[in-house]
C-alpha cells in the first residue's frame, strides 16, 4: 500500500479551508466532509495517497477526534476513502463497474459469468445450514456440496461465491476438467438439463474479514450480497448461489415494463 501522505494544500477560490462555528453553521463533521470531499474530487488528494492522521486533522481544523471519525465514516460510506488497520486512511482508487442489465431473461445472468475468470478455491461435502437444506429441498440425512470461488475481470476480483448443490450433483462436477466455467452453463451441459428460472435477492452488507480478503477490500467495507436459487424446468431446485460483490465494481440495472 502506498505510503505517500496527501497534502491539504492551499485554499482555492470558493473552497473553505476552515470550519465555521457560528450558530447557523452546519455540524462540524459535515463541514469537514465537504472540505475533504472537494479535495478528493478535484484531485488535490490523489488516489492511493494517505490522508493526514486524525491527530493532524484535529489540530488543523481545531475539532475533536469524534468529529474527524464521523467525517471519515461518511467518506468511507461514499466510497471516497478506505482504511487499513495500522497503515492509515487512503484516498480510494477509482474502479470501473461491471454492468449487467437484467430484463427478466436468465440468459443475461448466465452471460455475465462467461465474461469473467473463475478460480475455484475448494470443493467440500458438508451438512448444510438449515435454510440451505430447505431451499434445495434436501432430506434430513442428505449432505450438500459446497464450492467456494472467486470471479475476476482483468485481474480485479469482482465476486466471492458460495455455491450449494445436492451432493449427488457435486460429485459429478468435482473433477470436471472444465470446472472453471460458470456453473449454470456447466450443469446444463453435463446433466443434460435446462435451467428454467431463478429467484434472486440483493442487499447491502458489510464485508466480513474472510470475504474482504478475497475481494481485496478492508473488513467492514460496504458490499452487495446476492442470493440466487435456480430451478430445473420441472420446478426442482438445482443450486443455491450466495455471492458477495465489491460495491464499486458491480452495477445491476433492472428494466421494468408495464404488463398487458
Amino acid at each position: 500500500m502506498p505510503s505517500n501522505e496527501g497534502k491539504l494544500g492551499k485554499a482555492r477560490e470558493g473552497l473553505p479551508e476552515s470550519i465555521s462555528r457560528s450558530g447557523a453553521a452546519r455540524p462540524l463533521y459535515h463541514q469537514l466532509v465537504e472540505i475533504l470531499r472537494m479535495k478528493i474530487l478535484e484531485g488535490r488528494l490523489e488516489a492511493d495517497s494517505r490522508l493526514p492522521t486524525e491527530a493532524r486533522l484535529c489540530e488543523r481544523f481545531d475539532v475533536s477526534r469524534a468529529t474527524v471519525r464521523e467525517a471519515f465514516r461518511v467518506l468511507l460510506h461514499e466510497g471516497l476513502i478506505t482504511r487499513y488497520a495500522g497503515k492509515g486512511t487512503f484516498v480510494r482508487r477509482k474502479t470501473e463497474a461491471v454492468s449487467v442489465e437484467l430484463k427478466g431473461n436468465l440468459e443475461d445472468a448466465i452471460a455475465l459469468g462467461e465474461k469473467v475468470e473463475i478460480r475455484r478455491i475448494d470443493f467440500s461435502t458438508e451438512t448444510p445450514p438449515q435454510e440451505v437444506r430447505r431451499a434445495l429441498r434436501l432430506r434430513s440425512d442428505e449432505r450438500a456440496t459446497l464450492i467456494r470461488s472467486v470471479s475476476s475481470l482483468g485481474g480485479i476480483p469482482l465476486q466471492y461465491s458460495l455455491t450449494y448443490l445436492p451432493e449427488r450433483i457435486g460429485r459429478i462436477l468435482q473433477n470436471d476438467p472444465e470446472c472453471n466455467r460458470p456453473f449454470s452453463r456447466l450443469i446444463e451441459i453435463r446433466l443434460g438439463v435446462r435451467l428454467q428460472n431463478c429467484r434472486q435477492i440483493i442487499r447491502a452488507i458489510q464485508a466480513k474479514k474472510d470475504i474482504a480478503k478475497y475481494l481485496q477490500l478492508p473488513p467492514g467495507d460496504p458490499i452487495l450480497f446476492v442470493e440466487r436459487l435456480s430451478y430445473y424446468e420441472n420446478g426442482t431446485p438445482l443450486h443455491l448461489l450466495r455471492s458477495y460483490f465489491a460495491g464499486d465494481r458491480y452495477l445491476c440495472v433492472v428494466h421494468l415494463t408495464r404488463g398487458g
